[in-house]
């Protein structure tokens, strides 16, 4: 089993519309780190703040897992079928 733990910080309505797009447009890890190096400073394609709230960092990363996990359950459907499990959770407040 692989549990991916997440965050209510990683829901793409914390990213702004454009990254939201394209955060569900990934449909391979590579298109994902592409992405990815597109919001990183010193690019900063999507603005200073690809993300709304405190920690827009945090936000990005955690909506990058949630897609990851997407992507290799997406590339991988027999996985399910060999006994193993991968999905993200979000533990809630700690």
């Amino acid at each position: 089993r692989i549990l991916n733990l997440s965050s209510g910080d990683g829901e793409l309505v914390f990213l702004n519309s454009a990254l939201q797009a394209e955060m569900r447009a990934v449909h391979t890890p590579r298109q994902l780190v592409r992405l990815l190096s597109r919001v990183s400073p010193p690019r900063e394609e999507f603005g200073p703040s690809p993300a709304h709230g405190p920690t827009p960092a945090y936000s990005v990363s955690k909506a990058a897992l949630n897609a990851l996990t997407r992507v290799i359950v997406d590339q991988h459907p027999t996985l399910v079928h060999n006994d193993v499990w991968l999905g993200a959770a979000c533990p809630g407040d700690v």
